[in-house]
This record gives structure tokens, C-alpha cells and sequence, in this order.
């Protein structure tokens, strides 16, 4: 029997040393068991009906047959066995058959060995489940290990009967036992994850109870059954973590041997928070379809309001709302007045702000003959006919300062407001009107974009031929047009100065604000040119973003792609899939305001190189809405150098340059200690970036910032969604080139896994080309073209860039049916707005005629999904990604809407059976429980070892969990002084991984709930080097030391006096110091014309080289003197001098 998992490793250890293969031929013709090393199923003959008979001894041999070579290793070298287990419910048999004979050579490529069936299979009738295992066991470790699925077929006795009369034993709980250890040692192609192993287990053992006779027996039994598979698995879990080395990617097989995994999704981001460092087990990304949708109900054209008065500025944005920015302290200001027409009826007026004490209004206002009028804002009105013309604006009575609100105008009929939409036309859309296009995860560009980089240069026009004068305020466009109506807009608004139309050159003077645009329409063919520059004359310092669109309407900027929706297979986008750790600071990601930068290991120096303003090196986290909301820790271990004011702060910046607004700040005080942060939900407007600024000193508005070359090195920074140590910052990512988007119609999405792109929907586009026909019934007035679909579809769901989808029949006004009722390949354009009843075609040729040049584009889903290949590149690289032990965040970015990201990724064992053990019925719980029914049920009787199986399972779960006592950080605040000083006061602080029994600071004794003592009166004058060690409940022992080390500084700095007297105490003393034991750094400094630069160092040291630019030299030993440094300790300095002076700002590499 097997006791346990070292007795079953054992025993095939045993095996190992005692077997020995001989290679043979076999000449039976018996059908053979074939192996699959894809699944790892054994697949029996169609005619298998059973193992044998019982008690047959030898009387049949079962040949098995596997490939020999499987993912690079041979088979054959490594030791075989068939393991199998029988039972009929009361009894059990279990053993393993060493197979010693291979036959390499009959099949090519192939192992041949046999299993002949002894009695000791057949001494049970019943089931037998049987698996084959390839290993090899070194220092009692698996070095390779190789399993099958496990195999079930029975053993028949004399008269072919089963029993059904289960008798629960001793011996069930022991088959038990082997039956939950020998599942964990199988690599199997289809492992679930730990708590549905467990739950299955579970299963098993309240089926044979309840099989039992004896309902009392059977529920003891059970609890203790469910307690011991529960401790089995986590123990040998845990025993294989050493030997677990990684898993199979042979083609699709990518299960783990012997490891806990799990699985989790999300939208966009992921993050795990049990995971061990291991490749992904599995990654899906699926797509999205988003589309907008209007009802019709808005009436006021936002597009019209644009405008920039007095200090404000109304800006149109993407989606039809309006930024307004500004102020009013000196004059009230309002958006461009536009005017509508309304029949007679009731409408609602909204959307106004409150800002400060007053309002942000939108208003509408009756005109009448008499030249009255009427305001309202924020109430319904009437409108009765007589009124001349009705306005709508936004308008900010005088008062109110800095401002910057995004306001959602909205006029709709009848006497309540209803919910903001962006201006249709006042008919629903998507329309032929107002189309909305069809957005998939990956969609960058819709096409609209006609301008390419090649037709924008610097410079304005001067001629109607395209000649431009050069001027480096000025844009200009140049480019070849068929006739049409076209729209310019620029991103920040301009001014335009020059055009050419028609070919007539003239100037312009037309002021456009950012999300309006100038519309120009060319009568013929020919070129288009317009000249502009920004609204305030200066330079551009990055390159304004130019639309040009078909069209009266202002479209949002979008890269040129040749015309063309992207990703496409002319214009590919990038779909890339980030893994990072818990760390979110990514040194890669500085920037530095008057500062330069190091990180080395857990170390972040920064060096003032400008005081003439705030000094300060900043990281990007991430996008702001991916922060928004959230809560994030801040830990800073401590700080050398810098000043009392020193910070850190986390910030709303625009693309991790400008900070827009700060929100939170870690003042040098706070250092070593956890600072939770609730990030803000809303961002400001121009934001759209989480930074953390680690700065040497408070900003200040009167400019007096520490001098060039002052040091601060912040250590131990961490920032993440929890409290964890700190790690450096890990990242691995594997990028998809898209050639089309990944849509997702209903349930229906496209799919990434990590070998394939699998498309559930389709994409189709029809220009008028295709031979559309009429459909004219009593009812529905339209057009249809037959085969237009893929597949046959029954008013199937989908997108439409200009027409509703229509799946139940409505008399929707433009209409689309996916397949009628009947199921074919037609689509059907149902009361199109363009069928005519008076025109001889009814429409036609004005319904194809709007197709060329408006192309109807349709997604919908497919019954069956096409899949191809990912390039083999980009599986490696997907094969490549890995989780980080701990925290690992998952991050999806492509453009368009973002896509839903699903996981399985191999556990942390530590952490996933703690996680397990918190939600789990503990081995007391189980104790108790029977304890408790033996006291009501004293005539039942259980076995002997029951309640001391338990007990013993409660002390093994407990030796599972058990993690020793460990310091994590031991720190003082202060770590170096200068020699001759004192150091009286300083801070110890320290973390641990638990609670500890006892803490022993040097030879004191430390009250367990502190995590810091204050010293006082310290005296300390030479370097010192403090021990805390702790001590846990099972008397394990950690300890960690920090030190305080007495250094004399390293002076750098300039002066225009080369004499010998010069040289002395005083100058040296008025240089920058920096307290250190080695004659090596990095300085920058900036001499005037007549100065030269010094770097005095103790003698000590020794002779350093100095490179500037790369280039040795330039130095020179200049005095050696006495020198006492502020604290009065004296020692022989060397001072050195450049050999040139005014040398101007240099940096100087010393070693």
C-alpha cells in the first residue's frame, strides 16, 4: 500500500535502480494501445471490452505504442511503469508493472512494450484504472517525468457480476489516499485548477459514503476523507515545487506538470496578485464593436458654437460637447450663437454647469417681430408659431476665474430633459446623413484623414501656382483634389492667411478654433492650398495636427492611411500585450526638469544641474484613466542628501512633461512609512498622464533653489496597488500586428490566442458597384442584392455605418435586414430615404450613385469561425511572456475600443493555498465536527486512526503554511556624518514578514508591536552598526544589520585665484561637499571666463583620473595641505585644478 508521497517515490526509485531494458522484437498481431503525446489519452481498440478475467496469471499480454521521440527527448532512456489501481468498492488492489523490454525497431520512431496481467490485477474483480509514466528520479527528484492520462477498463469474475453493496472500510480512506496522490503526479492535458481538484475530491469521497449502509460511519468517514485529500494535495503540491520544472509547449499541449494554476479576465488591464514566475499557461484577447447610436432627440447643432470671446474659449470636442476654458474677471463671454427652426410644440432646455456660486448657462432665446425676446435656460418652453427665429448659446456672466468645464448642451421636444446625444439631424443614426462608423479593438484610423505628411511643409503661399515664401510661423498645405466640398481643421485652433481655390490666390484672414473647421468647396478638379499659423503668431514648437475630410463636417484628426480604414493590410496597427510586475515605476520612463538622473539597483540619484527653477525628475506611470479611481501605496525607505523639503508628488501630467495638477505629496518627514493614495476619478481635461515627480525641493514661487551640483538619493522607491516589497521594476512585451480590427457582434468575437487569430465576425463593404435591385412590396420600399453575405442569416444581428440593423421586421425609416426571415444571403435596404416612386428606377441609381462615394459597411458574425496561423514570431513572443512572482498586471493597448483580456497563468503554491485555507473548512472545523456527532451518537464506532489522521492533518496543513520569520527592511535615517561630528539623535525602523515572538535590538529587548525606536542622546562618534534580530513561534531566527558610517567629504567647485595662499581651508569649505570614501563621481559644474575648476579629495583616496568628454586629462595636482572640515576633523587633502579655464558648463567623469 502507499503510505504516503516519499513511500510512493520510493518505490519507484526502487524501480529505477532495479530495472533494467532489453531491446527486443515483438511479433504479435494484436492491436496495440496507442499512446497520443498530444493529449496523453490511451486509446483502446474498438474491440477492447476488458483486462481479464479474475485471478488470470499471465494469460494475456497488452502491447502499448508511443512515439519514441517526444519534444526533443528519447523515450527510451528513461524508465517505464504501468500504474493501476483496481476495486470493486470493498477491496483494493494497487501496484506498478516495470516494463523491461522496448521494441525500437518494428515501427520507425516508435516504442513497442508490453504489459502482461498478473494476478496481482486480477485478484480483485472490478474497475482497473491504469497509466503509463516515463521517468527518471535524481537526489529524490523528478528530473523527468512524463504521465498519461489515466485509462479504465475491468476485471470480469466467474460470473460476470458487479457488486452494489459498498461497505465503507479503513482500506477506502487508504485507496483514498493513493487515488488523490497519484492524480497529482499526472501530467494531464486537461488540469483543473486546485479548488476544483479539490471539490472533485470531495465529490468522490461523499459518493462512496453514501453509498454506505451506515449513515453515521459514512458521515464521519467523509469529513475525514474530505480532510485528509485536502492535506494529501497540499503536501504533495508543495513537495513537487522544487521539482516542478516548468511545462510542455509541444504544439497545443501547454499544461503544467505538477503545478496550480487559475484564471481570471477583465477589460483591457488584468492583474493577478498569486502568481509564480512562469510562463502563461494561456492568453485570449478578445474585441470589441462599439458604435454611436442617436435617437434623434437633440436639436441644438453643438458644431455651430465654437468660438473664442473676450477670455474664454468654446471649443468643440470629439464627441459634440463643449470645453470651455477661461475667465471672466474682466468681461462676460458666450459660445457662437446659432439659430434653429422649431415647429409648434413644448421643448426642454439643459446642460447648464454650476461653477463657484453662478453658472456655466445654456440658454435658448425667442426672437418676435416686435424685436422682444425671451431667455430660458434649464426649464421647458413653448413654442407657438409667432416667435421670428429661436437662438441657442452658452454664455458665463463676469466674475469668475480660472475655469476649465466640459458642458453637454441639450434641446429636445417635450417638457422634460432627456439624456445628452450628440446632433443627428434630429433624425436617429446612424444615417446616411450622419453616419457612425463601426469601431473595433484596433481601429485607428476610419480613412477620413486625406492629407498626407508629404502635402504639409512650412512656409506661406504666395502665388496661385503653390509657390510658398519661408517663414517658420507658418503652415501650408498643397495638394491635388477632384471636385467636391471639403473640411480643414486643426488640433489648438489657427489662423488662416493664403488660399488657392479653383485656382484663384487670395488672402483669407479666417479664424478657426480647436474643433471647428473652414469648409471650402473646389468647383473642378485642381489644387487646394491653404496658409495658416496659430491664433497667437508664435512659433509651433511640435507639429500641428492638420485634418482635411470630405464633407462639411469637422472631423477628429487621424494619421493618413492612404484613404483607407486601419489596421489594414497597407497600414497594419499594433496590438501590444505588456506584463509587468507590481512595481509601477519604470526608470526607462524619466524625464528630468533641471536635474540629471541615475538609477542603480535600489537607488534613484538625482543631481541639480539648474537653479534658476524647481529641480525634479518625473516617471510616467501609465494612461490617467487607467489610474483613475484607483488606490495605489507609495513607500520611500529613506533619503541621503537633498534638503529638509524634499518630496515626492504624484501628478496629473500631459504625456509625463508638463504637470497639470498635483494631488498628492510625500514630504521627506513621512519617509518610511506606507502612504495609501486614492487617485482621483476625474481628470483635468488637457491630462491624460500618471506621473510621480521625485523632487529635491518644495516648489518655490520666489526661485531660490539649491545650487548646481546638490545631490539627492532616494532609496527603496516603490509604487504599486498594494503593500509589497520592494522590487525593481520587471516588464516583458509581445506585440500583434492587426491587418484588420477584432470585432465582437453579441457573444460573437474575434479572438488572440497565443497560436491563433481566430475572426468570428466579418467585415463587408459595398460602393454601388455590385447589382443592387429594387424591392417594392405594399409594405417595405427599398433595395436588396442577392448573395451579398457569406453565409445564409436570418435578420442577424450586426453594425451598420449608415443604416439600422433591423432583426424583427420594424417599418424602420433606412433599415437594414441581415437575411430575411426565410434564412439566404441577400441584405435588404428597407425604406431607404433615396427610394422614389415618381422616378422611372425608383431611386436606384440615386441609391448606387450615394454607394460610390459613401460605401455601406456592414459586421456582423459568422456560424463558423475562420482561423489562421499567428506568424511564428509572434507565437515565440507570446510563448515568451511571463507572470512575475506576486503582483502581475496585464495590460492590453491598440486603439479603438478596448478589448476583454482572459488569463491562465500557473500559481504562486504559498500563496494560492493560503488563499485556499482562508475560504476552506479547516481540519479543526472537520475535528470538531466529529467530535461533536460522536458525543450525540455515543453507539457508533469509528475507526481507530481517524481522529488521530486528523489531528496529524491539522499539524501538516499548519507545517504547509508555515513561513519563518524574516525582516524585510531594517533602516536608520541617518547612514552617514561627517568625521568629527556627533550624532546624537536618529531613527531605526524595520519591517518583518509576520508578527515575532521577541525582538532583540543589539542586546535589548523590543516590544513586538513597534516598528521603530527613536534614539536620543546617542553620542555617537565613529561608525557604528546596529543588529535587530527577531524571533518567531517556532524559535526560527532572522536577523539585519544597518550601519552609520563617519566620512570626510569630496569638494568640488570653481574660483579664478590660482595662487598657492589661495588654496586653503576657506576656499576648499566653500565648495559643493559631498560626504563619501571614494575619489570616484560624476560632477557638472559652469566656470566663468576666468575660472578654473577644483576637486579636492582626502589624500588617502589616492591619485583619481579625470575624463571630460571622453577624453583623459586635463587636471593637475595643485597643493596638498592640512585641511579641517566643518566639524573640525583634520587630515591631508589633495586638491586638483583644470588645466584650462572658462571652461564653461562641463560634466567631469572621475574615477
Amino acid at each position: 500500500m502507499i503510505l504516503d508521497v516519499q513511500h510512493y517515490k520510493d518505490e519507484l526509485k526502487e524501480i529505477q535502480n532495479n530495472t533494467s531494458v532489453t531491446h527486443t522484437t515483438f511479433n504479435s498481431l494484436d492491436q496495440h494501445l496507442i499512446i497520443n503525446t498530444k493529449t496523453r489519452e490511451i486509446q483502446l481498440p474498438t474491440d477492447f471490452r476488458f483486462l481479464g478475467v479474475e485471478n488470470d496469471h499471465a494469460a494475456k499480454t497488452f502491447y502499448f505504442e508511443i512515439d519514441r521521440y517526444y519534444d526533443g527527448t528519447d523515450l527510451s532512456i528513461h524508465t517505464c511503469i504501468v500504474q493501476y489501481i483496481c476495486s470493486d468498492g470493498v477491496q483494493i488492489a494497487e501496484g506498478f508493472y516495470p516494463v523491461t523490454e522496448f521494441d525500437l525497431d518494428s515501427v520507425p520512431d516508435k516504442i513497442i512494450f508490453g504489459w502482461t496481467v498478473n494476478n496481482d490485477v486480477t485478484s480483485i474483480p472490478g474497475n482497473v484504472f491504469f497509466a503509463i509514466r516515463f521517468y527518471s528520479i535524481t537526489d529524490n527528484s523528478f528530473s523527468y517525468n512524463f504521465n498519461t492520462l489515466e485509462a479504465k477498463t475491468s476485471i470480469l469474475d466467474g460470473m460476470d457480476t458487479t457488486k452494489s453493496d459498498l461497505l465503507i472500510t479503513p482500506s477506502i480512506l487508504s485507496m483514498w489516499e493513493y487515488r488523490m496522490n497519484k492524480l497529482n503526479a499526472s501530467i494531464t492535458n486537461d488540469i483543473a485548477n486546485f479548488e476544483d481538484r479539490m471539490s472533485a475530491q470531495v465529490t468522490v469521497a461523499s459518493h462512496f459514503a453514501n453509498d454506505s449502509s451506515d449513515a453515521a460511519t459514512k458521515s464521519a468517514e467523509s469529513a475525514a476523507a474530505s480532510a485528509q485529500a485536502l492535506a494529501d494535495n497540499k503536501a504533495y503540491v508543495e513537495s513537487q515545487k522544487d521539482a516542478f520544472v516548468g511545462y510542455n509547449r509541444h504544439e497545443t499541449d501547454v499544461k503544467y506538470a505538477n503545478a496550480l494554476t487559475s484564471s481570471t479576465g477583465g477589460s483591457g488591464h488584468v492583474t493577478v496578485n498569486d502568481a509564480a514566475a512562469a510562463p502563461f499557461v494561456n492568453l485570449n484577447v478578445a474585441g470589441k464593436g462599439e458604435q454611436v447610436r442617436a435617437t434623434g432627440a437633440q436639436l441644438m447643432d453643438t458644431s455651430r458654437m465654437a468660438r473664442i470671446h473676450n477670455d474664454v474659449v468654446f471649443t468643440v470636442r470629439e464627441d459634440g460637447s463643449i470645453l470651455v476654458t477661461g475667465n471672466t474677471l474682466q468681461n462676460a463671454a458666450n459660445s457662437a450663437v446659432a439659430s434653429t427652426n422649431l415647429s409648434p410644440g413644448t421643448y426642454y432646455v439643459s446642460g447648464s454647469v454650476p461653477i463657484d456660486n453662478s453658472k456655466i448657462f445654456v440658454k435658448a432665446k425667442k426672437w418676435y417681430s416686435d424685436g422682444s425676446s425671451v431667455v430660458i435656460n434649464d426649464t421647458s418652453f413653448v413654442v407657438d408659431g409667432t416667435e421670428t427665429k429661436i437662438d441657442y448659446f452658452i454664455q458665463i456672466y463676469q466674475g469668475l476665474s480660472d475655469f476649465k468645464v466640459v458642458v453637454y448642451p441639450m434641446l429636445n421636444a417635450g417638457p422634460i430633459p432627456l439624456p445628452w446625444e450628440p446632433y443627428t439631424g434630429g433624425k436617429p443614426s446612424p444615417s446616411p446623413e450622419y453616419p457612425q462608423e463601426v469601431i473595433g479593438t484596433g481601429t485607428v484610423t476610419m480613412g477620413m484623414q486625406l492629407l498626407p505628411d508629404s502635402a504639409l511643409s512650412t512656409g506661406y503661399l504666395t502665388s496661385a501656382d503653390g509657390k510658398k515664401d519661408p517663414n517658420s510661423i507658418y503652415r501650408t498645405i498643397w495638394i491635388n483634389l477632384l471636385a467636391g466640398t471639403y473640411t480643414f481643421s486643426v488640433s489648438g485652433g489657427a489662423m488662416i492667411v493664403k488660399t488657392v481655390i479653383d485656382g484663384v490666390f487670395g488672402n483669407n484672414n479666417t479664424a478657426i478654433v480647436d474643433g471647428s473647421g473652414y469648409t471650402c468647396i473646389l468647383a473642378s478638379d485642381g489644387y487646394l492650398g491653404i496658409s495658416f499659423r496659430k491664433l497667437d503668431s508664435t512659433e509651433y514648437t511640435t507639429e500641428p495636427q492638420v485634418m482635411l475630410n470630405i464633407g462639411t463636417r469637422t472631423n477628429p484628426w487621424e494619421p493618413y492611411t492612404g484613404g483607407k480604414p486601419s489596421p489594414s493590410s497597407e497600414y497594419p496597427q499594433p496590438l501590444a500585450i505588456t506584463v509587468t510586475g507590481a512595481q509601477l515605476i519604470n526608470p526607462d520612463s524619466r524625464n528630468a526638469s533641471r536635474a540629471i538622473c541615475t538609477v542603480i539597483n535600489d537607488k534613484i540619484k538625482i543631481v541639480a544641474v539648474d537653479d534658476t527653477g524647481w529641480q525634479n525628475i518625473h516617471f510616467r506611470i501609465g494612461p490617467a484613466e487607467k489610474y483613475a479611481g484607483k488606490k495605489l501605496y507609495l513607500h520611500i525607505t529613506n533619503m541621503s542628501g537633498g534638503t529638509d523639503t524634499a518630496r515626492a508628488m504624484l501628478v496629473w501630467t500631459k504625456d509625463n512633461i508638463g504637470a497639470v495638477t498635483s494631488f498628492f505629496t510625500y514630504g521627506k518627514s513621512q519617509f518610511g512609512t506606507w502612504k495609501e493614495i486614492d487617485i482621483p476619478s476625474s481628470i483635468p481635461d488637457s491630462a491624460d498622464t500618471l506621473s510621480l515627480y521625485l523632487c529635491i525641493t518644495e516648489y518655490k514661487n520666489d526661485n531660490s533653489y539649491p545650487v548646481i551640483g546638490t545631490e539627492a538619493v532616494f532609496e527603496r522607491v516603490i509604487l504599486s496597488e498594494s503593500k509589497v516589497d520592494w522590487r525593481p521594476y520587471q516588464s516583458n512585451t509581445a506585440t500583434i500586428q492587426l491587418t484588420s480590427p477584432l470585432y465582437a457582434v453579441e457573444d460573437h468575437k474575434d479572438e488572440i490566442t497565443m497560436t491563433k487569430r481566430i475572426n468570428r465576425c466579418v467585415e463587408l463593404e459595398f460602393n454601388g458597384s455590385e447589382d443592387w435591385g429594387l424591392y417594392d412590396s405594399t409594405v417595405y420600399k427599398g433595395f436588396w442584392l442577392y448573395n451579398a453575405l457569406p453565409e445564409k442569416m436570418n435578420r442577424r444581428e450586426g453594425f451598420c455605418n449608415q443604416l439600422k440593423i433591423d432583426t424583427i421586421g420594424r417599418k424602420t425609416e433606412n433599415g437594414l435586414w441581415l437575411g430575411p426571415n426565410s434564412g439566404n444571403k441577400a441584405i435588404y435596404a428597407i425604406n431607404s430615404q433615396f427610394f422614389d416612386d415618381t422616378a422611372a428606377d425608383k431611386g436606384l441609381a440615386a441609391w448606387k450613385a450615394h454607394l460610390a462615394s459613401h460605401p455601406l459597411k456592414i459586421v456582423t458574425y459568422l456560424d463558423t469561425p475562420v482561423e489562421t496561423d499567428l506568424p511564428a514570431a509572434t507565437q515565440s513572443a507570446l510563448n515568451a511572456l511571463t507572470t512575475f512572482t506576486g503582483t502581475t498586471h496585464i495590460t492590453i493597448t491598440a486603439g479603438g475600443a478596448e478589448p476583454d483580456v482572459a488569463v491562465e497563468y500557473v500559481q504562486d503554491t504559498q500563496t494560492a493555498l493560503e488563499n485556499i485555507q482562508k475560504n476552506a473548512v479547516t481540519p479543526e472545523q472537520i475535528s470538531e465536527a466529529v467530535e461533536t456527532y460522536m458525543e450525540k451518537n455515543p453507539e457508533i464506532t469509528l475507526p481507530d486512526d481517524i481522529l488521530p489522521r486528523i489531528t496529524a492533518l491539522e499539524n501538516q496543513i499548519a507545517d504547509l503554511l508555515y513561513k519563518a520569520i524574516s525582516i524585510t527592511s531594517f533602516t536608520t535615517n541617518v547612514t552617514t556624518a561627517e568625521l568629527g561630528s556627533t550624532v546624537n539623535s536618529l531613527t531605526l525602523k524595520w519591517t518583518t514578514n509576520k508578527v515575532p515572538k521577541s525582538l532583540i535590538l543589539d542586546s535589548e529587548v523590543i516590544n513586538t508591536s513597534l516598528s521603530q525606536k527613536v534614539l536620543t542622546n546617542a553620542g555617537i562618534t565613529s561608525d557604528k552598526t546596529y543588529r535587530l534580530t527577531a524571533t518567531d513561534e517556532r524559535n526560527a531566527s532572522a536577523s539585519k544589520t544597518a550601519s552609520i558610517a563617519f566620512l570626510n567629504g569630496c569638494y568640488y567647485g570653481v574660483s579664478s585665484d590660482v595662487s598657492d595662499a589661495a588654496i586653503n581651508n576657506q576656499l576648499i569649505l566653500s565648495f559643493t561637499k559631498v560626504l563619501s570614501n571614494s575619489k570616484a563621481r560624476t560632477i557638472t559644474v559652469n566656470p566663468g571666463t576666468d575660472e578654473y575648476i577644483y576637486y579636492a579629495i582626502p589624500a588617502r583616496l589616492g591619485t583619481p583620473v579625470f575624463k571630460v568628454s571622453g577624453f583623459e586629462g586635463g587636471f593637475s595636482l595643485a597643493k596638498t595641505l592640512s585641511f579641517t572640515n566643518a566639524s573640525g576633523y583634520t587630515e591631508n587633502y589633495n586638491v586638483y585644478r583644470s588645466t584650462n579655464k572658462g571652461l564653461g558648463n562641463t560634466t567631469i567623469d572621475i574615477s
